[in-house]
Parts: C-alpha cells; structure tokens; sequence
C-alpha cells in the first residue's frame, strides 16, 4: 500500500476486495434504494400536478350569487338594440322574517 493515501480510503480498498460479493450487494442495494426514491418522487409529483390541473380547470354547473350582485338587463322599447346593457339592482332586497 501506499503510505501517502488516507487511513480511512486504505480500510475501504482492503474491505472492498476482501469481500467482492458482499460488495456488490450492498453497491445493487443502493442503487435500487435510489432508483425507487426518485421514481416515486416523480410518480407523486406527476400525481399531484395532475389533481391540481383536473381540480383548477373543473367549472361548476351553477353559480349562485346574493340578490345584490345579480344583474338584470335594462330594456329598451324604442329603436334597435346594439347590445344589452347590464345594470346592477339599485335597492337591496331583504327578507322578511
């Protein structure tokens, strides 16, 4: 061995050549191990990327709304209408207990 190389790199090197198959094990083993944490990284990152898309594009069938913000469109009798003018209700309808 080499006297100028680290104590800690000259343990590795012996234990690495001593036991070749035990070594290889544990070199799969990671590799696996990593392989899977990045897959199901990105299989969850898709998945809520996805969730995310389907629920911010979905659009409700009916909106409600109070009385106040409802529009009504004012009519004209005489003369062609262009297009309708919309006008918000000038009083505040409230219920009657």
């Amino acid at each position: 061995m080499n006297r100028l190389l680290p104590f800690e790199l000259i343990a590795a090197t012996r234990f690495l050549r001593e036991g070749r198959m035990q070594t290889l094990l544990i070199v799969a083993g990671v590799a696996i191990g990593v392989a899977v944490i990045v897959f199901m990284s990105a299989l969850l990152s898709g998945l809520q990327t996805n969730i995310i898309r389907r629920t911010l594009s979905a659009q409700s069938h009916i909106v409600i709304l109070p009385p106040q913000e409802v529009a009504r469109p004012l009519r004209v009798e005489d003369g062609p209408q262009i297009a309708a003018i919309v006008q918000r209700q000038s009083q505040r309808l409230r219920s009657i207990d």
